[in-house]
């Protein structure tokens, strides 16, 4: 068997760009437009999130005649932003089970006195019982 050889970075071994798959260029992407977004309002995206789960950000609707007017936060939208909360502070509990063999209570023995030659040399050898 050939093993295939990698056609991106030099020939050491782990030279050259690191892979990134696209879920996580994209949450690179989120993370620096939010960065850039706190960095203009002054508000951090927890800041805001809370404003909206305490109904302190304002919301605003377009009236059929075309004016813009403040409504109070829809309670969906409060509900959402402390669920995202709860989501991003609790966090999720997984149990693991290793199967081992050793997973019994322990037994603890005396330690073994070895039996010195002498007297391994004058017991006859017993066959059986």
């Amino acid at each position: 068997m050939t093993e295939e050889k990698e056609k991106r970075g030099g020939k050491r071994k782990g030279s050259g760009r690191k892979k990134v798959d696209l879920s996580e260029k994209e949450l690179q992407s989120l993370l620096k437009e939010f960065k850039q977004l706190a960095k203009e309002t002054g508000k951090s995206i927890a800041r805001l999130l809370g404003e909206i789960a305490y109904g302190i950000e304002k919301s605003y609707a377009t009236t059929m005649a075309g004016e813009v007017v403040e409504v109070p936060m829809p309670v969906r939208v409060k509900l959402k932003a402390i669920e995202l909360y709860y989501q991003a502070a609790l966090v999720k509990r997984t149990q693991t089970t290793i199967d081992d063999k050793r997973s019994g209570p322990t037994i603890g023995l005396p330690p073994t006195i070895p039996v010195p030659k002498q007297k391994q040399e004058e017991q006859p050898q017993r066959l059986h019982g």
